[in-house]
């Protein structure tokens, strides 16, 4: 209405808000922005896209055992073994002989198969999560709040600064995002299943990194992100959760996606350049559409 009333010209086609049914990062969930942590948001989103499966009628493993006996063992060995050596690089935990007063977390293995735009399979996937239902509030975890960015604000921003200033913009992913997050309490966790160490087998992990399930990881991961971005330059948006702004570069954060507004391409690559030393991102070009 903004565009027709200001004679405003706005290719429709050029950002499509309606459903579909490929998977996109950016995806309007029921938020609760004040009351719900980004951890339980990335666990819906990752949950979401299981469901998205049933859909296209591919079979989930739901355990590791299941994987073993499936006819695409070998790709869900191989994601497996990429999230450990994920784990390994980050240094998210270290081998500790247990003691008697140790509280010992269960683990487990989530898997997901993403989709192209055209629903082809593009990746196996595999994620190691703490089972965090089982931490104790004041013992195992105390604050959990992470702020992110209301949907309204992104959609907002498209239409101001895409469709009527022109900026550019690139949707940007993290790596593993949670395992940026340093540990604020002690935490222990059993090896994860087909992948304990040999001669150390009743050893637990302890963590150093706040790996995905923990009530917690949402937050210490916004707390490194807020730090390097501080440290880039940008400042954070007092009014806006999840937004920050440096010169002529916005970003906005949602959960582990990062959308990056510049009033040119070359400041846009050198912000994306600037992200990409200090954090493991995947650039996935410009956001065609959003849900």
């Amino acid at each position: 209405m903004y565009c027709e009333k200001n004679k405003l010209e706005f290719d429709p086609n050029q950002f499509n808000f309606q459903p579909t049914k490929t998977n996109t990062r950016f995806e309007e969930k029921s938020e609760c922005h004040n009351e719900t942590s980004s951890d339980s948001v990335d666990e819906a989103s990752f949950v979401n896209d299981i469901f998205q499966n049933e859909i296209y009628m591919t079979e989930i493993p739901k355990t590791f055992k299941e994987t073993q006996i499936s006819p695409d063992k070998e790709k869900w060995d191989k994601a497996m073994s990429e999230e450990i050596k994920l784990m390994q690089n980050r240094k998210v935990w270290d081998l500790v002989e247990p003691k008697s007063n140790m509280k010992v977390l269960d683990c487990r293995w989530v898997y997901n198969i993403k989709y192209d735009e055209k629903n082809n399979v593009k990746k196996y996937k595999s994620r190691l999560v703490a089972q965090g239902f089982k931490q104790r509030p004041g013992v195992d975890f105390t604050d959990v709040f992470a702020p992110l960015v209301n949907f309204d604000i992104i959609k907002f921003l498209f239409v101001l600064l895409v469709c009527i200033l022109g900026w550019n913009h690139c949707q940007i992913d993290v790596k593993g995002a949670y395992l940026y997050g340093n540990r604020d309490i002690p935490i222990y966790m059993q090896q994860p299943e087909g992948f304990v160490v040999k001669g150390c087998e009743h050893y637990v992990c302890r963590l150093q990194k706040s790996i995905y399930g923990l009530h917690q990881s949402g937050r210490q991961f916004n707390i490194e992100l807020n730090e390097i971005l501080f440290g880039l330059g940008f400042h954070q948006n007092e009014l806006c959760n999840g937004l920050y702004t440096k010169s002529n570069c916005i970003l906005l954060v949602y959960v582990d996606d990062i959308v990056v507004f510049s009033k040119s391409q070359s400041d846009l690559e050198d912000s994306i350049l600037n992200i990409k030393i200090k954090l493991e991102i995947t650039e996935l070009g410009p956001v065609g559409y959003l849900v």
